[in-house]
């Protein structure tokens, strides 16, 4: 098995076959995370959805989630609403539209919305 495919089975492992959603909210809310998930389905589209997502990913972004997917691992409840009332308040100074990753993230996770 080469290093690709033991960074995807890492990630997969602590992040997607966890059943610690508050792991699963930090993880996927964070912004790099979200700026590489959006490069792998732009590129998973562009190659009619073949495989996963995942597959598409560079050795370095694989290292970057990898990394990130450690960080996340122990997180709880206290760890995400600090970050999202963080994330709020500073949303509400500079008065952005739009909803922060991690709130949409949130809302995703635990009201399928």
């Amino acid at each position: 098995m080469g290093k690709e495919e033991k960074l995807k089975d890492k990630i997969i492992k602590l992040i997607d076959e966890s059943r610690d959603d508050w792991k699963k909210a930090a993880f996927y809310g964070d912004e790099a995370v979200q700026e590489i998930l959006d490069k792998l389905y732009s590129r998973w589209e562009e190659n009619n959805r073949r495989d996963r997502p995942i597959d598409y990913a560079t050795l370095e972004e694989l290292e970057v989630l990898a990394k990130l997917a450690e960080k996340y691992q122990h997180v709880g409840p206290d760890y995400i609403a600090r970050t999202y009332f963080m994330a709020e308040e500073s949303e509400g100074r500079r008065e952005k539209k739009e909803e922060s990753r991690l709130k949409k993230s949130l809302k995703r996770l635990f009201f399928g919305g």
